[in-house]
């Protein structure tokens, strides 16, 4: 990090210190709390609360030196201590400054103690409590497969033969192997992870288990036609807008049996006026269509008269960028866009339109 003399001490505060301090107040941190000189050519090391900046203060003959140090990612690498000082060698202060990303807080702590020996092996005394030093390594739990049994039993009345048996749970799919978690992890697999169905088979197949790909397709159609209330629930709160947001990309999709790709038109629509002050939250549905000619209804001339009406004004001219800017959308559903084209067009008229 910095070339030291040599028999230059290098000490560590233990704990935190306020990062606002400069020379006047770390000096006097050194003098009150570590009990040292901090002219005497000894380096001492600081560290700010959140872990990702420190401050080092070394006297040497031209005068007192102040360096910092901060990490764009990550702590440093910092003692548990929470007071005190501590002594590093040449060694432990170039390892001082490699980053530790912190891992997440939310994540569940196996603890595995190493306790030193009670006695000390030079003399035999008994050890006191000195302090510990805290690693932390991210392990990850293997996923695995197992399998429940619903055991529904049966009781007869001796009296009048009644036989009662509880019925059988819920199941997103009746008669169907396959439990409600399998059926949320291939779904997130397949389109939050962009696992298609064959590399899940796959996957499943080193644990032994047999995931017919074509069995997994008509899982996630059927999970599709569960799902279609709350799509279309979010379909309907995403269009009922007055500002709508929308994007689309033509990309290239599969097309089995006739040897090359085809191209499908997936429109994404965005409700999203947090900026603008509006308390409503944000949402996004998407469309889908083998082509365009499913979305464009009717067109919508930019330089329409029935929008802009017969001699160019300063409004009809910004009609016209509305209607440049929207025509493309309309007729992709039965209210939405065409609503949306309605508010920009009597907007326009206003003058309080704005391309």
């Amino acid at each position: 990090m910095i070339g030291l003399p040599a028999g230059t001490r290098i000490w560590i505060a233990a704990g935190v210190t306020d990062m606002r301090a400069g020379f006047p107040g770390l000096a006097a941190k050194v003098q009150t709390a570590l009990e040292e000189n901090p002219f005497g050519g000894n380096v001492f090391i600081f560290q700010g609360r959140r872990g990702d900046l420190i401050k080092i203060l070394w006297a040497t003959e031209d005068g007192l030196w102040l360096l910092a140090k901060r990490l764009e990612r990550g702590r440093f690498v910092w003692p548990q201590a929470d007071g005190g000082k501590i002594h590093l060698t040449h060694a432990q202060l170039s390892m001082l400054p490699a980053s530790k990303e912190a891992l997440p807080p939310h994540l569940p702590r196996e603890d595995r103690v190493l306790e030193p020996n009670s006695s000390c092996p030079n003399c035999g005394n008994a050890m006191q409590p000195l302090g510990e030093d805290v690693s932390e390594q991210l392990a990850r739990v293997a996923a695995m497969f197992k399998v429940i049994r619903t055991i529904r039993r049966k009781a007869v009345c001796a009296c009048c033969h009644h036989i009662s048996q509880p019925p059988m749970p819920g199941l997103p799919i009746e008669r169907n192997i396959a439990h409600p978690g399998l059926l949320a992890d291939i779904l997130v697999s397949k389109f939050a992870d962009h696992q298609p169905l064959y590399r899940q088979s796959a996957i499943a197949a080193r644990d032994g288990v047999k995931l017919d790909p074509a069995s997994m397709g008509r899982w996630v159609g059927q999970c599709e036609a569960l799902c279609e209330p709350l799509t279309e629930a979010l379909r309907v709160y995403t269009m009922a807008t007055f500002k709508l947001h929308a994007d689309d990309t033509p990309i290239p999709v599969l097309a089995p049996g006739n040897k090359k790709d085809a191209h499908g038109s997936p429109v994404g629509y965005v409700r999203d006026d947090i900026r603008s002050g509006s308390m409503d939250p944000a949402a996004v549905w998407f469309a889908y269509s083998p082509d365009r000619k499913a979305f464009i209804r009717k067109p919508i001339s930019p330089d329409s008269k029935a929008s802009c009406g017969q001699t160019p004004t300063k409004a009809s001219m910004s009609c016209m960028r509305a209607a440049r800017s929207v025509r493309w959308l309309a007729g992709i559903t039965r209210d939405g866009i065409y609503t949306t084209f309605m508010c920009a067009r009597r907007l326009s008229r206003q003058g309080t339109y704005s391309n």
